[in-house]
């Protein structure tokens, strides 16, 4: 039974667009095709991110130019597609095939683009660029960043917070017999009153951060650490890794900035993402230049713009649905 786009992890989704982005691209040579036979046949889940992008965009008879076409240009994702096995009656690619992703893409991930669905019935989820101030019963004020989620559970002996995705900033009320406990899919940080920290998920792993006071991490499997004001560490189920972090800089969100402080633009992409409903892609060549600056969350468009008036970058906005960003 083929999977709805909705049903997809983002990550397959995200780099099945990438390779229609790719293939259309004027430059798609016979190593590419094969790049691309390599990526779609290891994984099951590749290939049905690719079937459920290729459904989507059955029925349309005309797509609109978005750039001027080049000679040849769609032939690649003609083959592409038609080598898949996937049906593909009406269909034209004109321009660089990205019309195709803006108006034939599912409605379950765009629907994901603007609130994470994977966590939907979380306590506390946030949208795509949106930040939420909660203060919790005991007196406990957490503030959570774009695209998070969140459980809490107090009882008369435990309060715990579960956080399923994004990053928070809690800042812990006292409370003798209880401490707070935060919970991610990789370990539990243990904290008294007084402590301030910062904790979230990043590539498959979680870290926490810690601005006033101290906390207990211990990891699934049991290793633990000691963190005090001033330090950071990352953490899986396994193993805890210690890392000099500024965590001013880090928490930055709370207040609208990104602050970035020599980070690939890849690093920068990634910390936009959450605070933009459409699609950014970071081109290979372009995602290892450094950036330093400071950059407003709630206007991507300035930032994209302050991003291309310091890098050697070209950006290309389609609508708001497709941000291409190159290297000149």
């Amino acid at each position: 039974m083929s999977q709805p786009l909705g049903t997809i992890p983002p990550s397959a989704t995200e780099a099945a667009v990438d390779w229609l982005v790719r293939l259309s691209s004027g430059a798609a040579d016979d190593s590419l095709q094969v790049q691309f036979r390599h990526w779609l046949e290891a994984d099951a889940v590749h290939q049905a991110a690719w079937a459920a992008l290729s459904r989507s965009m059955a029925g349309f008879d005309e797509l609109h130019h978005l750039t001027h076409q080049k000679s040849g240009q769609t032939k690649a994702v003609h083959q592409a597609l038609s080598s898949s096995k996937i049906s593909m009656q009406r269909r034209k690619f004109l321009g660089k095939g990205v019309a195709v992703v803006v108006m034939g893409v599912g409605t379950g991930y765009l629907a994901n683009r603007f609130t994470p669905l994977a966590h939907f019935t979380a306590d506390y989820v946030t949208a795509t660029g949106e930040r939420r101030n909660i203060t919790l019963a005991d007196g406990s004020r957490v503030q959570i960043n774009a695209r998070s989620a969140l459980d809490i559970r107090y009882t008369d002996k435990e309060r715990l917070l579960q956080l399923h995705a994004g990053e928070c900033m809690v800042e812990v009320a006292s409370d003798p017999l209880r401490p707070l406990l935060l919970q991610t899919p990789h370990g539990v940080l243990e904290a008294k009153g007084g402590c301030r920290l910062l904790a979230g998920l990043e590539g498959g792993r979680s870290f926490a951060m810690v601005q006033q006071g101290a906390l207990n991490l211990v990891s699934r499997q049991g290793s633990q650490a000691i963190m005090e004001a001033g330090e950071a560490a990352w953490f899986d189920k396994q193993a805890i890794e210690r890392k000099a972090a500024n965590i001013a800089a880090r928490a930055a969100w709370i207040h609208g900035m990104l602050d970035v402080r020599d980070q690939s633009l890849a690093e920068v992409v990634e910390s936009l993402r959450v605070y933009h409903r459409g699609w950014i892609r970071v081109s290979p060549q372009a995602a290892s230049l450094r950036v330093f600056g400071m950059f407003r969350l709630d206007d991507i468009g300035q930032a994209l713009y302050s991003l291309q008036a310091v890098l050697p970058v070209s950006i290309r906005r389609y609508g708001n649905l497709l941000t291409m960003i190159d290297l000149i």
